[in-house]
């Protein structure tokens, strides 16, 4: 039987990298991008961790929420999703030296998996 069951009503996909420095008008030089799960669906995560049974319910749509579902199953987190027809939101996050960066976005149909 599950201990604990987790509801995230919007997950989404948590997008990390760093660059040197942030400087306007020219490129930034980053590192590849990393994926997590993110949002709600990190109690499931840290839950699963701590060594409980936990079982992480979400809707997920699209490539991006399947690209969701398999970080879950990498980490071994027990979940359940729903499929439904809207795109997970991508939270990115980005370190330049000693600046940290956050931005949250919707990708619509871009694939990020």
């Amino acid at each position: 039987m599950t201990d604990i069951l987790t509801v995230t009503m919007n997950p989404a996909l948590d997008l990390s990298t760093s660059t040197d420095k942030v400087v306007d008008t020219h490129k930034l030089r980053c590192t590849p991008a990393i994926f997590h799960p993110g949002g709600g669906i990190n109690v499931a995560r840290v839950v699963h961790r701590l060594g409980s049974d936990c079982l992480a319910l979400y809707p997920f749509g699209d490539v991006n929420g399947q690209g969701l579902r398999r970080l879950l199953d990498q980490e071994q987190v027990r979940s359940h999703g729903v499929m439904i027809a809207v795109t997970a939101p991508c939270c990115r996050t980005g370190d330049a030296g000693c600046a940290q960066l956050s931005q949250h976005h919707l990708f619509g149909s871009t694939r990020l998996f």
